[in-house]
């Protein structure tokens, strides 16, 4: 619409130029110099109000695009947004099955370890017996050589005391020796044998097959010992 209104108009202005042209033909036949200057400031008129008008219709075009431009409507902008991935939400039944698997592994995981440990023990307990049957069976060699020993022992025992019983016996079969004082002071005496041996002995000395000296008299001549025995002079001596 608007670009045929323009060509109307243009259409108009073409219409006045042709008049004014022809106008100004008629004029020029006529050298009036009124009529001249009269046409002189037609002419300024025409041309400005021509000028006015081309203005006009170059505004009205700028306008015109404008509008048009502004009628356009503009294209959206297209805003990209890049969508997380959305979190899967998991039924609570499958929530509860995955559950209860994690509590099945956990409680398989604990069996192993038991099971390990169990068999862990097992074998401790098999190294445990065995060391208690090594040591039965030391035991028991230890029992057989004391028994072995006790029984050396009781034999060498028996052995000694037969010797000890027969030696007894050798003494008491034996005669005792007989002694005499020969010579006594206070605290000393002086004995002999039969075969003429001389013997010193003091308070508290032992003697042969009579005990211990336990008094020396010297005025009486005599010697008293453990084993109730005095032994005296010899009577021939007397």
């Amino acid at each position: 619409m608007d670009k045929k209104n323009y060509n109307d108009e243009e259409y108009k202005l073409q219409d006045s130029a042709t008049e004014s042209a022809s106008h100004f033909a008629d004029a020029a036949n006529n050298p009036d110099p009124a009529s001249a200057i009269l046409e002189k400031t037609q002419r300024h008129h025409i041309f400005l109000i021509v000028f006015i008008i081309f203005a006009s219709l170059g505004i009205y075009k700028i306008v015109g695009a404008l509008i048009h431009r502004w009628s356009i409507p503009a294209k959206p902008k297209v805003m990209v947004t890049v969508q997380k991935p959305a979190t899967p939400v998991i039924p609570a039944a499958v929530q509860a099955n995955i559950a209860l698997d994690n509590r099945f592994n956990h409680l398989e995981q604990e069996q192993r370890g038991l099971q390990s440990q169990l068999q862990a023990f097992d074998s401790d307990l098999s190294d445990i017996k065995s060391t208690l049957a090594d040591l039965n069976s030391r035991v028991v060699d230890i029992n057989d050589q004391t028994q072995l020993l006790h029984t050396q022992q009781e034999a060498f025992l028996k052995k000694q005391k037969k010797a000890e019983n027969k030696l007894i016996e050798r003494k008491k079969s034996a005669p005792k020796p007989i002694y005499y004082v020969r010579a006594i002071i206070p605290g000393r005496v002086w004995l002999t044998l039969q075969d003429g041996s001389t013997l010193t002995l003091g308070l508290g000395d032992k003697l042969a097959g009579y005990g211990v000296i336990t008094a020396i008299d010297p005025s009486q001549g005599t010697i008293t010992l453990s084993s109730g025995a005095i032994i005296g002079y010899n009577p021939d001596d007397r």
